[in-house]
Parts: structure tokens; sequence; C-alpha cells
């Protein structure tokens, strides 16, 4: 089995299949190499995945994302996220997800996003566990891409110019789209925002506002005008 990273661990409750590593076809929607369970025909699954441990902060808010999924709509998988003090499964004491039935697509792309936010009750090293549980003879649980960040005040970025001129000319009016990628929503009145847009072509200029009002929803858009 390929190894799995050196600054990461696997802790095995039950003997062999365990996790390991594999690079699935890019259509399934994974990031090159992932991890990945294979199945066992009479065991369930009971095996650990360990990040590196992080040093995080109380009082700060902090986001777990990661892509995980199945390939087989007829053999759904089990998996659990927590967090711990150590690499062991007695230490991961704070479930911060649970997947208890993984249904694949029925065709690619498989993999499915998830975003946690968490805080943690005192200054220190934790770990982020992953545990497969998946019943016997079942197929395989892919695993990849796990970030954790401390949460920003800001994370926003325009998708999208609704009324672009295909001839950009003088004294034009853009309406743009801004997107609140945060988990948690924006107070503008506690957090201004400037949106700025160069325009080129026939005459090439710079539109720009500042929202200083109101709130956008995490996850939501809203409509931007860029005065002339």
């Amino acid at each position: 089995v390929p190894a799995i990273p050196s600054c990461t661990s696997i802790q095995d409750m039950n003997g062999t299949p365990t996790w390991g590593t594999f690079t699935p076809n890019p259509a399934w929607g994974f990031n090159g190499t992932t991890l990945r369970y294979l199945y066992d025909a009479a065991k369930p699954g009971n095996d650990w995945f360990y990040i590196q441990g992080v040093n995080l902060q109380a009082g700060k808010q902090y986001e777990l994302s990661y892509k995980y999924g199945s390939t087989d709509p007829l053999y759904p998988e089990s998996m659990k996220v927590a967090l711990g003090t150590a690499a062991e499964a007695s230490s991961m004491t704070t479930t911060l997800a649970d997947h208890p039935n993984i249904i694949a697509n029925a065709q690619a792309p498989f993999a499915k996003l998830d975003r946690i936010l968490f805080t943690v009750p005192a200054n220190g090293a934790y770990y982020v566990g992953f545990q497969v549980y998946s019943q016997p003879d079942q197929f395989t649980l892919y695993l990849d891409s796990i970030v954790v960040r401390e949460v920003p005040v800001v994370d926003v970025g325009i998708t999208k110019l609704n009324n672009a001129p295909s001839c950009p000319a003088s004294n034009y009016a853009l309406n743009a789209t801004l997107h609140n990628y945060n988990l948690v929503p924006i107070d503008f009145a506690a957090t201004p925002v400037t949106v700025t847009a160069t325009v080129a072509g026939a005459a090439t200029g710079t539109l720009t506002t500042t929202i200083n009002s109101g709130t956008l929803a995490a996850g939501g858009d809203l409509a931007v005008n860029l005065p002339a």
C-alpha cells in the first residue's frame, strides 16, 4: 500500500485493511493523490487517519474543510470526524461531523465538500481524526484536501460582472456580484468592504465603491453597483 504523508498517522483498530493512498480519475473531483479505505468482506471499518498536530488558540474560530466520497451507490460508507489533543482514538473526544450514510452519486464527480466551524477550549496542539466505520463488504471511501484555517474576518470576492460591455467606454457603470465565501456572515458596518473594477478598452478607468452598511449571509451573494 502506498505510504501516507510522514507528518500524519494511522490507527488501525481491528487489523487490515486500513487507510492507504490512491490516485483516482480526475473526473471524480478529487485533487491528485487521495486517501482511500478498501473494504473487507468480513470485518467492518474501524480505522483512524490523523492529520499533523496544529497549534490552536482559545477564543478564535477555525474552519475545517475536506473532500470525501465513494464511487458506488450500492455500497454506502460511514465516516466520523473528531478533534482531540493526541493522535489516538481515546483522545478524539469532540465530534465535528458524522457521515453515517455516504451514498455515491450515480456518476462522476463523486467528491463531496464539507466545511465545519469549530473552537477549542484552551491553547495547545490539536489533532483532527477521520474514522471510517463502514459495514463489512462495502467498497471504497476516499478522503482528500484536508485544510484547517483560522476563519478570516472577510473572505469575499467578485464572481460575476453582470453588465460588462463588449466595448468599454467612458462613464460606464458596472454591476457586480459579491460572494461571501465565509461560513459566518459579514457586518459591513463593522467591516467595510471596498470593491474595485478596472475597465480596459477604448477607454480605461477604475470603478470603486465601498459597502459600509447591511450584512451578507454566509455563502450569500450581493449585487453591487460600481458607479462611473
